[in-house]
Formats: C-alpha cells, structure tokens, sequence
C-alpha cells in the first residue's frame, strides 16, 4: 500500500433497517443496503471509484475501523445495529491510500 494521502470521514445511520452511507466529503457518496456488511464493505469501492472519476486518481481505501470493530463501536448490541427500525448515527472515517 502507498503512502497515506487523506481521510475521509463518511456518516452512517441506519434507518428502517437500511444501513446508509455518505459523506460531504466526497460528492456522490451514498451507499445503501439492507446487509450491514455488504453497506460496509462497498463504501470502500465506492470512494475508489469516485476519487477516480473526480481526481482522475488511482487509490486504495480502507476503513479505520474493521466491520467487526464498527458493530462494537456502535451503541447498543450487534443485534439492535443489525435489525433497528430507528436512526443510529454515527461517523467513521476512510483512509485514502496512493495506489503503489
């Protein structure tokens, strides 16, 4: 992996049981899924592909956190994050990588 280039924070709320992704960082950044792992995991491809077609710049993103890591962080347990009818609100933040 390259040489660290930024941090992006991204804003996650679950929201009738859709776990929702964005960011004011970065335009266009919405991510939306009923399966929090597969929301979770495509905020990664997603900035990927945005910074490409906005910066025309090749990088690798990995979030702070792991998926495992992100459920604890959350309040409540993994069960209330997975299937809450409620908004959970919280940011995570991305860290932007030069590809090598």
């Amino acid at each position: 992996m390259g040489k660290q280039l930024s941090s992006i924070c991204v804003n996650y709320k679950n929201v009738d049981g859709w776990h929702v992704f964005q960011s004011d960082e970065i335009h266009g950044l919405y991510v939306a899924s009923k399966d929090a792992r597969k929301s979770y995991d495509d905020v990664k491809v997603a900035i990927e592909k945005l910074i490409f077609l906005n910066e025309n710049l090749n990088c690798t993103v990995q979030p702070e956190l792991t998926f495992e890591e992100f459920i604890s962080s959350m309040k409540g347990d993994e069960q209330e994050i997975y299937n809450s009818n409620y908004p959970i609100m919280s940011n995570k933040r991305y860290a932007v990588y030069a590809s090598a």
